[in-house]
C-alpha cells in the first residue's frame, strides 16, 4: 500500500494546505505553485509510491477551478504555471498506482479537470504555456487510465469531446498524446464491443484525418483499434474521405494478413496471445459498400486517371473481402451474401467483356516481352485475380454458392483464367484454387465441366491434376471423370 503523503513530506504538505486556508491573498497562485514545483521534484527522488488524500485534492480541485485569469491578465501566467503543476503532480502520482487511481475516479477531479481545459481551449490564446497545459492535462488522463477498465470508460465520457478539439490544434505532441490516450482506451477491455454513438465517431473521424497527414504511429494504432468496434465502419465511412478510407483499408489489410489460420487463431486467443481482428459488422459494410460501387470499375478502360482514389478505395475493399473470405471460422457470414457473389461473377465477366474489345487495361499480358507494358500502380492491377480468389473463398464446401456459380456460367470464365496474366499475378493459381472449390463434393459442376465444348480446357493437364480429374475429347465435347487414385 502506498505511504500518505503527509507523513513523507510533512514541511511540504503543511505549507500548501495552510496556503490554501489563505486564498485570498495577493500571491497565492504563485506561493502554490512554487510549493506544488518543490513536491513535484521531491517526488521524483523517491521509488515507491505515495496516496494522495482530501486535503491535497482539494487545493488541486480549487487551482483547477480557478477562472480569474479568465478575467484578470495579471493573474494569468501565475494561474495557467499552477494549473499546469497540478496536472504534473497528478500525472506522477497516478502513474502505475492503482489506489490513487481509484480515489481520483471518487472525487470530482475528473470533471474540474475538464471544465479547466474547456476553459483553456475557448478562452486563451493558444501560447507555449498553454500548450504545455494541455499537454500535462492529457497525460495526466493518461496516466489515471492506463491499465484501469473502468477509468478508461470514465475519460471516455467525460472528455471525447475534448479530445476531439485537442485534435484540431496545431502541436504535434498535443495531437500525439490525445492519440496514445485514445488507443488506451480503445484497446480496453470494457470498451472492446461497444458501439460507437456520435460523440465517439466524431473522435474517431479526428483522429483519421491525422493519422493520415502524419502517419503518427499513436494514430496508425487508433486505426487499427477501430477495426474491432461494432458497427464503427457504418458510422464513419460515409464522412471520411478517400485518401482516409484508403488509409483505413489498408491497415484492415495488414491485420488479416498477420491473422494465421482459423484454428491457430483460436489456440492463440486461449493462450492469450491477442490479434486484432476486424469485427464482422465492419467487414459486411466493406462488403455492401463493394456490392453499391464496383459498378465504376469498367469505366476504367476509358478514363484517364479520374476518381483514381475512389477507384482505389473500391479494388481495396475487394482485396480485403478475398482476406476475410479465407477466415472462414471468423467471416463465414460472407458466405451468406449471394448478393456478393453474383456481383463478383458479374463484375468479373463484364472485365472480361472489355479486355477482349481491343487493347485496354483489362486486357490479358500473356507474354514475357509485353511485361513492360505492366503499370503495377494502377488500380486494376491484380483485380482479376482477387476477384477469382474472392469467389473461391465464397463457394468453399458451400453447395448453394457452387450452385450459383454455375447457374450464373461463372465455370467456363475461371478455367479460361488458367493462364499467364502479367496483370494479375497467380491468377492461374487462383483459378485452379476457385475450380478445387467449385467441384468439391459437387457432381453437379463435374458433370457441368464433362458438358463443356472443347475450349482448351481438356489440354490443360495441370488444371485437370489439381482437380483430380481426367478428362477425354469424343467429337466436339470434353467427357471428364474422377482419377483413379492406387
Amino acid at each position: 500500500m502506498a505511504a500518505p503523503m503527509e507523513e513523507i513530506f510533512k514541511d511540504l504538505y503543511s505549507r500548501i494546505v495552510s496556503l490554501h486556508t489563505d486564498r485570498q491573498h495577493e500571491d497565492y497562485f504563485k506561493l502554490v505553485d512554487a510549493t506544488l514545483t518543490d513536491m513535484i521534484r521531491s517526488l521524483s527522488q523517491h521509488d515507491k509510491g505515495f496516496r494522495i488524500d482530501g486535503q491535497l485534492l482539494e487545493v488541486i480541485n480549487c487551482v483547477l477551478s480557478s477562472t480569474s485569469h479568465l478575467t484578470d491578465q495579471s493573474h494569468s501566467a501565475e494561474v495557467t504555471s499552477c494549473q499546469t503543476n497540478c496536472f504534473r503532480l497528478c500525472r506522477n502520482l497516478v502513474a502505475r498506482e492503482t489506489e490513487n487511481q481509484t480515489i481520483l475516479r471518487e472525487t470530482t477531479l475528473i470533471e474540474n479537470v475538464c471544465r479547466c481545459v474547456n476553459n483553456v481551449l475557448t478562452k486563451n490564446s493558444c501560447t507555449e504555456d498553454v500548450l504545455v497545459l494541455l499537454r500535462c492535462a492529457v497525460q495526466f488522463l493518461g496516466n489515471y487510465c492506463s491499465g484501469n477498465s473502468t477509468n478508461q470508460m470514465h475519460v471516455w465520457q467525460q472528455c471525447s469531446s475534448l479530445f476531439k478539439h485537442m485534435l484540431a490544434m496545431d502541436d504535434m505532441k498535443l495531437r500525439e498524446y490525445t492519440m496514445m490516450v485514445v488507443h488506451l482506451i480503445l484497446s480496453g477491455n470494457q470498451f472492446g464491443k461497444a458501439r460507437v454513438d456520435t460523440a465517439a465517431s466524431e473522435l474517431i473521424i479526428g483522429c483519421l484525418s491525422v493519422a493520415t497527414q502524419t502517419e503518427s504511429e499513436n494514430g496508425l494504432l487508433v486505426v487499427e483499434d477501430i477495426l474491432m468496434l461494432v458497427d464503427c465502419f457504418q458510422q464513419i465511412f460515409s464522412k471520411i474521405p478517400d485518401a482516409e478510407k484508403l488509409l483505413t483499408l489498408e491497415i484492415c489489410i495488414n491485420s488479416l494478413k498477420r491473422l494465421p489460420e482459423d484454428e491457430t487463431v483460436t489456440e492463440a486467443c486461449d493462450m492469450g496471445v491477442k490479434y486484432s481482428v476486424p469485427d464482422v459488422s465492419n467487414v459486411q459494410y466493406i462488403a455492401a459498400d463493394f456490392v453499391s460501387q464496383c459498378h465504376h470499375i469498367p469505366n476504367l478502360a476509358s478514363t484517364n486517371g479520374e476518381n483514381e482514389s475512389k477507384m482505389l478505395c473500391i479494388v481495396k475493399e475487394l482485396e480485403c473481402l478475398g482476406l476475410a473470405s479465407s477466415h472462414h471460422r471468423h467471416y463465414n457470414i460472407l458466405q451468406e451474401n449471394d448478393q456478393l457473389l453474383r456481383t463478383s461473377i458479374h463484375l468479373l465477366q463484364n472485365l472480361e467483356e472489355i479486355g477482349h474489345q481491343g487493347q485496354n487495361v483489362f486486357s490479358n499480358i500473356d507474354k514475357v516481352t509485353r511485361q513492360a507494358e505492366v503499370n503495377t500502380d494502377h488500380p486494376v492491377f491484380g483485380l482479376k485475380r482477387d476477384l477469382i480468389r474472392l469467389i473461391g473463398n465464397l463457394v468453399y464446401q458451400n453447395t448453394a454458392n457452387q450452385d450459383l456459380v454455375r447457374e450464373l456460367d461463372g465455370i467456363p470464365l475461371i478455367l479460361n483464367k488458367t493462364t499467364i496474366d502479367a496483370n494479375n499475378p497467380f491468377i492461374s493459381q487462383w483459378s485452379i484454387f476457385a475450380a478445387h472449390n467449385l467441384t468439391e463434393g459437387n457432381e453437379k459442376n463435374i458433370s457441368y465441366i464433362a458438358a463443356l465444348k472443347m475450349e482448351g480446357i481438356a489440354n490443360n493437364q495441370a488444371l485437370l491434376d489439381e482437380l483430380g480429374i481426367s478428362a477425354e475429347v469424343q467429337g466436339d465435347k470434353v467427357f471428364v471423370k474422377k482419377q483413379r487414385t492406387e
